[in-house]
Order: C-alpha cells, then structure tokens, then sequence
C-alpha cells in the first residue's frame, strides 16, 4: 500500500496517433512523452514548485495540441 504518492500521471488520448503522456514526480521532474502521427516526442522538465509544475504541465499539453 502507498501512503505517501511520489508521482501523478494522466494520458490524453485525442484518436489513435495523437496519445500524451505525463508524470510529475515529487523530485521536481516530470516525464512527458507523446505521439503525433508518426513522431515520437520525449521531455523531461524540471520545476521547484507547485506553481512551476503546473507551468511545466500546461506548456507541454500546449505543444501537444498545436
């Protein structure tokens, strides 16, 4: 059993070749990696608060989407 989490993710799917993938760790890091036709894109940003994690998280989803 975990008490104490060390990492959240969540995937986004929007059809079968636009798949994102995302997970913050607690170390200040998270690992991102998507599919966009037949690219695969791989990230590992780094932040040092909440704040920064959310920034990280809302760019990456942003270059998902473009």
């Amino acid at each position: 059993m975990v008490s104490v989490p060390e990492s959240l993710g969540f995937t986004i799917l929007r059809d079968p070749f636009l798949e994102f993938h995302f997970v913050a760790w607690v170390g200040g890091w998270a690992d991102v990696s998507y599919f966009k036709g037949a690219h695969i894109i791989s990230a590992a940003p780094t932040f040092s608060s909440v704040e920064e994690a959310a920034a990280v998280t809302q760019r990456e989803i942003d270059l998902f989407a473009e």
